[in-house]
């Protein structure tokens, strides 16, 4: 399998799907760290930590799956969200 952890940021934020959390995700690593510790818990806050960094929205969804699922799924390729995510 294919491994796409250079096509994605070292780091980048988002909100839990299912708790609404801010989360942090690291590339190449299974899971999140909460973001509770910086204070910050919506999705506009994500928005803004990625775009300073320079982080696209289809880079996060691949982070988000790759977080799950392994960096070696189709998912965790950031190609295949361009155009299909916010």
């Amino acid at each position: 399998m294919t491994d796409f952890t250079n096509k994605l940021p070292a780091f980048c934020a988002a909100v839990h799907q299912t708790t609404g959390e801010f989360i942090i995700l690291k590339r190449g690593v299974t899971g999140y760290w909460p973001g509770e510790a910086l204070g910050v818990t919506d999705q506009e806050t994500a928005d803004y930590f990625n775009q300073k960094r320079g982080v696209t929205s289809a880079q996060v969804e691949a982070m988000l799956i790759g977080s799950v699922f392994g960096f070696d799924v189709p998912g965790a390729d950031p190609d295949c969200w361009e155009g299909q995510v916010r």
